[in-house]
């Protein structure tokens, strides 16, 4: 099983609920099921199939921040760039079992950086 990293600095709320996700969104929601291990997972949305009622994803919980920024990055969701990196945090999930469905905003370092910098920038 990969290993679980908190990217909490990183992440900022967008929308809660009110509209429907979309390919290329990341949404974090409150998953219940047995034998799960990460109950409030991060998931950058690839399809959403509703005649199935489920979503297909990758959990970004289990990506480096390297690997997030790549992900970021892809435009063709079906034939991603670089697959290999994040194939093994690929998740499919049952909407049924999806509560608390928050849209998210994902900040690189790169990007933190640069809005503190453009801030004191501001302030002088």
């Amino acid at each position: 099983m990969p290993r679980r990293i908190t990217h909490s600095r990183n992440i900022f709320l967008r929308d809660v609920g009110g509209r429907k996700y979309i390919p290329g969104d990341i949404i974090q929601f409150i998953y219940r099921s047995e034998d799960i291990y990460d109950r409030v997972p991060n998931v950058f949305v690839l399809k959403r199939d509703d005649k199935n009622k489920i979503i297909l994803g990758i959990n970004i919980n289990y990506l480096s921040e390297y690997e997030i920024s790549r992900l970021l990055k892809e435009i063709n969701f079906k034939k991603m760039k670089y697959w290999n990196l994040y194939k093994d945090s690929y998740r499919t999930y049952s909407i049924k079992k999806m509560s608390t469905i928050k849209v998210v905003e994902y900040k690189t370092n790169k990007m933190l950086a640069e809005e503190r910098k453009q801030q004191r920038e501001n302030n002088e």
